[in-house]
């Protein structure tokens, strides 16, 4: 409203007060009998976000209201109220204010009119709806200026509740295809997904074996050792304020694979005998760091060697009789590998 239709109101408001408190004398006062009761109601007892939704107040047993305030009460972070939608069935002029969380409805008669009695509504105002929940309208104030009663204020009026729904969820017109290696190591790709509302949030969930990943929200996913045998899938949600949540998982892959391992190892091809021969040895995987043991096997004798995860692990052996002689170097496989070997030969002098 701008500040001329409010000063206008105002004068109009005082202006009927002043004129009627003589009225009011006159008259004298209603009888205990002659009680004015009120309704609130609305249009729908439930909607869904972003419909509209008008609030109706009515009163019987008016007697003579030239004007007055109304106001409803209304929580702004589930409804706003449409500007200009506030309006009567009574001759005169009427205004919508808006508050923080409320909705002045003020009115006032033409200098003409005797004024509205009986049954009347006072207010029509239509509201959107912002969000899913328990929206609640209520009248808890009138004010009135009338012949018959002067200035006088009445109290909790009525209240209503709508049901607000939030919207269906997004559908997925494309579903999410992933893609790559299906190996411990490998990587795997989610492909575009496609909604049919527009303006959606996308979040990802990898799967294991149809449940959540913990930690694993990106549009791609490193197979690790733990997913050896199980089947991986992507789960893509779409969200979109005022709807539900939508929901499409893509087919999950085939069983998980082990990782292929290769062994690297060397050591001094000739040495003498009582020496010392120093065993260097490494076992790598793509994509992923193999874990476990390798064996050394060295003229019918099999040593036991950690893996390290920085690098090269080494063993010492000592070169006991002359000749030429095999080391064997194994890797026994974790979880989720495979596993590898080499042959090395050595000459003792």
């Amino acid at each position: 409203m701008t500040h001329h239709k409010r000063a206008w109101l105002g004068g109009a408001v005082g202006l009927a007060a002043v004129s009627l408190v003589a009225a009011s004398l006159a008259v004298g006062s209603a009888s205990a009998e002659d009680v004015t009761s009120y309704a609130v109601s609305a249009s729908s007892p439930s909607v869904t976000v972003g419909d509209t939704v008008t609030v109706t107040v009515t009163a019987d047993g008016l007697r003579e209201v030239q004007a007055y305030d109304l106001r409803l009460a209304y929580d702004p972070t589930l409804l706003s109220y449409v500007d200009e939608s506030a309006a009567t069935d009574t001759p005169g002029k009427t205004f919508g204010i808006v508050g923080q969380g409320s909705l002045h409805v003020v009115h006032a008669g033409l200098g003409t009119d005797a004024g509205v009695s009986g049954t009347a509504t006072l207010a029509t105002a239509t509201f959107r709806t912002l969000k899913p929940g328990k929206a609640s309208l209520e009248a808890p104030t009138l004010e009135t200026v009338s012949a018959d009663e002067g200035a006088s204020t009445a109290s909790a009026l009525g209240a209503t509740t709508v049901e607000v729904a939030a919207r269906r969820a997004p559908a997925a017109t494309r579903a999410p295809r992933v893609s790559g290696s299906t190996r411990v190591g490998g990587v795997l790709t989610a492909g575009p997904v496609t909604w049919d509302v527009a303006d959606t949030r996308t979040t990802y969930a990898w799967l294991r074996d149809g449940a959540p990943i913990e930690g694993e929200t990106g549009r791609s996913y490193v197979l690790r050792p733990v997913d050896y045998g199980r089947k991986v899938s992507l789960q893509v949600l779409a969200d979109k304020d005022g709807h539900l949540q939508g929901s499409v998982t893509s087919a999950p892959t085939v069983a998980v694979g082990p990782a292929p391992t290769r062994m690297a190892a060397k050591v001094k091809r000739s040495v003498k005998r009582g020496d010392k021969v120093r065993v260097k040895l490494r076992v790598s995987a793509p994509g992923a760091t193999p874990t476990g043991v390798a064996t050394v096997t060295y003229r019918g004798k099999t040593r036991r060697v950690a893996l390290r995860r920085t690098g090269i692990s080494t063993l010492t052996l000592k070169a006991t009789k002359r000749g030429t002689s095999k080391i064997r170097v194994a890797y026994r496989p974790a979880t989720g590998f495979t596993g590898s070997a080499k042959l090395l030969r050595i000459r003792v002098r």
